[in-house]
């Protein structure tokens, strides 16, 4: 009997022991094979619900445009806007502050809070320098006189429609995700407009598994939210049978070259009162060309991108302001 007790403790402890190895190797939602192209992939673990995050490490904001009243810096995925006390991990205003103290942020004013963007979201994400802004533009959100606009990948096709309207009520669902009901006693709306990507996977259909393809990227998706609610543009964007890639929460893809949730904060206008110091107007291109780029055979996908990302922003946007951004960032008419 004793024998049998001390085999049984032997192999749970190696259990641990290959446990702690695998975790440390390949995180918690992923595991690491060799890819043909030289570049180290991420397969989605048969069964695994947990997100995949980048690592920030040393993040230190980029500052995208800031006057008197506003700082508006540029969020990685995998940070969060407060403190997460189960990981111990800082979110964006504690971050900020230890780089205030150790004098590594231009800025050295306090912070507001205005807005938030999800732990996978990346992009503009915005801050008042006093409590006055800060109330006004909590007005300006309530009033939806905000325009936002985000940009998405998908490795699905629409199913139904390539724009439209997404509006329901949104209630909890299993395991921290929410869903998207008919109800409309107060919904979340929101304006979507795809575009294909199928352009930019042709060098990669050949010699990929069909597991493999799965995860190519094949749809781009600009949002514009009306509302703003918890998890709103990925319940929507799943709603509509395109779950945003990476996205394992909502049925999401895992894998590829990707190890984050393709969801990019990329426009942003709203004026604070009459004069042109009053507006702010900010223009963030989604970060996701690593999705194609291929080590040894030295092949990026280099704007591809950003392109199609204007290219919907004139096609859908009607603020003049941000096409006037855009313009000016592409130095050339979008109107000949």
């Amino acid at each position: 009997m004793t024998m049998i007790m001390m085999i049984r403790c032997m192999c749970m402890a190696l259990s641990c022991i290959l446990s702690c190895f695998w975790m440390s190797c390949a995180g918690t939602s992923a595991f690491v094979t060799r890819c043909d192209y030289g570049l180290c992939r991420f397969g989605s673990k048969k069964g695994m619900m947990a997100m995949v995050y980048p690592d920030v490490g040393e993040w230190i904001p980029e500052i995208l445009f800031e006057n008197d009243r506003v700082l508006v810096i540029n969020k990685p995925s995998g940070i969060e806007h407060h403190n997460n006390e189960k990981d111990q991990s800082e979110g964006v205003l504690t971050r900020i502050r230890h780089l205030q103290r150790e004098a590594r942020f231009p800025y050295d004013g306090r912070l507001y809070g205005v807005h938030r963007l999800d732990k996978v979201t990346s992009g503009i994400l915005m801050f008042a320098k006093d409590k006055e802004s800060a109330g006004l533009i909590s007005k300006r959100l309530r009033e939806k006189s905000v325009t936002k606009f985000y940009f998405a990948v998908s490795s699905k096709r629409p199913k139904r429609r390539k724009q439209g309207v997404i509006k329901g009520d949104m209630i909890k669902a299993r395991r921290g995700a929410w869903q998207l009901t008919r109800g409309n006693s107060n919904p979340a709306v929101t304006r979507f407009y795809t575009a294909g990507l199928g352009h930019l996977n042709e060098i990669f259909d050949c010699g990929l598994t069909e597991d493999e393809k799965e995860v190519l990227p094949r749809t781009a998706v600009l949002f514009q939210p009306i509302t703003g609610r918890t998890h709103q543009l990925r319940v929507a964007s799943k709603s509509e049978g395109m779950p945003i890639l990476g996205d394992v929460l909502y049925g999401g893809k895992v894998g590829g070259f990707n190890n984050r949730v393709c969801l990019h904060s990329s426009a942003l206008h709203l004026t604070l009162g009459n004069t042109i110091d009053d507006e702010i107007c900010v223009i963030c291109p989604p970060p996701f060309s690593h999705l194609w780029q291929v080590q040894e055979q030295n092949i990026k996908v280099e704007g591809a991108l950003e392109d199609i990302f204007f290219s919907l922003m004139k096609k859908h946007c009607t603020n003049t302001s941000l096409l006037n951004k855009i313009e000016s960032r592409l130095d050339i008419p979008l109107f000949p």
